[in-house]
Formats: structure tokens, sequence, C-alpha cells
């Protein structure tokens, strides 16, 4: 699932000619990914009634800031854990693979990585 998503981030940035479309293949994977913890987060909070964090500030830039700082080690394990060789490997086989923009493919990338943002939005305005 996470390797089609990488893929078809890496042919758009790679068509886009971008200079390190691996790098910005990762960084859209990351962001797919967080969707998906966010939805899971909503999700539970909404199960359970009732905010299940609070911000560590009152002011909203020290909570941007506090936020990076927890995100940013998120994120370098992240690259760590789709390295060069993975992400090499990744880009090989879709490369080989003949039907990989087929119809169900794209239909998979769209609910993969756009469909929780989405239902996020949704349930957060109820």
């Amino acid at each position: 699932m996470y390797s089609l998503v990488f893929y078809y981030f890496y042919r758009y940035f790679d068509n886009q000619g971008d200079r390190t479309p691996m790098f910005s293949a990762a960084c859209g994977l990351f962001l797919v990914f967080g969707f998906h913890i966010i939805l899971l987060y909503v999700i539970f909070q909404k199960v359970v009634g009732h905010l299940l964090l609070t911000p560590l500030s009152q002011d909203y830039g020290t909570n941007k800031l506090i936020n990076s700082f927890m995100i940013l080690p998120l994120f370098v394990l992240f690259l760590f854990y789709f390295n060069s060789k993975r992400r090499a490997e990744i880009v090989e086989r879709m490369n080989n693979n003949s039907r990989v923009f087929s119809a169900i493919n794209w239909i998979s990338f769209v609910i993969v990585a756009g469909m929780p943002l989405i239902a996020i939005i949704i349930i957060l305005r109820n």
C-alpha cells in the first residue's frame, strides 16, 4: 500500500524535474502516513467523547514549535526506515511492473492518500 503511494509520488516529482524525487516522495509518503495517524486519533477522540490532548501552551507559535520538535524525530526515523536502498528497491520493483498505472491502482492511491484527509474534515465538522 505505502510502496504504491511512494512510487506515485516518486513518478510525479521525477516528471516535474525535481532534483531529489526520492526524498520528495518520502516526504509525501510521510504526509500520507501522518494523515492516517491523525485519522486514527480523531476517530478515537470521537469514540471517547472528549479531547485527549490539550495544548501545552496558550500561545499558538509556541505550540507550533513544540509540535515541530516532536515531529522532527519521527520524520528522521521515517527517513531511516525508507533509506536509499529500500527506496531504490521500490522504484525498481514498480518500474518492472507493467500494470502499476492501472485504474485499480489509481483508485487505491486516491483512497489511501486522499480519503483520510476528507474523513478527518468530515468527522471534525460534526
